[in-house]
């Protein structure tokens, strides 16, 4: 994923997990912790599915430029 890419998908991965979450009137860390309700519907897991994803896009995208590893090829080279 390229640096503009992830420029792109972090807000918007933001911005789907704020609105889940205001929907919701929770985080995905205590939906996690305490499980979904007894009585959730059909949309709450699919929402509940779709929230890991962007989670996972936000959580990706935050450490996407460190762990690309080196990029000068000075960097790969062995040392002598």
């Amino acid at each position: 994923m390229g640096e503009s890419d992830c420029d792109q998908r972090k807000p918007a991965a933001e911005k789907r997990i704020a609105a889940l979450e205001e929907k919701y009137g929770t985080t995905l860390d205590l939906l996690d912790e305490e499980g979904l309700p007894a009585d959730a519907d059909y949309e709450m897991h699919e929402d509940y599915i779709m929230w890991h994803h962007w989670a996972e896009v936000a959580e990706k995208t935050k450490t996407q430029p460190t762990d690309q590893g080196p990029k000068r090829a000075g960097d790969t080279q062995p040392n002598a």
